[in-house]
């Protein structure tokens, strides 16, 4: 579920989820990459996006794809901290790239 604001450049990628049973095929990176493509064709020049700290898959993915840590939000989720992060998006370029 990727996220927009009226008057904003900032989309939020809110969910994103692959099913157990198909982990490890790059289904995480396809939706992302489509979001992304979303976004730049919206105009968008920046995705945030919050995940557990914990949550190490997540991260690696995340970075492999360009997404920078930005700061740490303390009590995001009920029992743990969250780490926002973000990929600054180019309208001239492929957004995966």
């Amino acid at each position: 579920m990727l996220l927009f604001r009226r008057n904003s450049r900032i989309a939020r990628l809110y969910s994103i989820a692959v099913d157990s049973q198909f982990r490890g095929h790059g289904l995480g990176e396809a939706l992302v990459q489509a979001t992304e493509q979303a976004a730049v064709n919206k105009g968008i020049r920046h995705i945030r996006l919050e995940v557990r700290h914990s949550n190490q898959a997540s991260r690696r993915l995340f970075a492999r794809l360009g997404y920078a840590e930005r700061e740490q939000v303390p009590g995001y989720y009920p029992d743990e901290d969250g780490l926002r992060m973000q990929k600054n998006l180019t309208l001239d370029t492929p957004a995966h790239g």
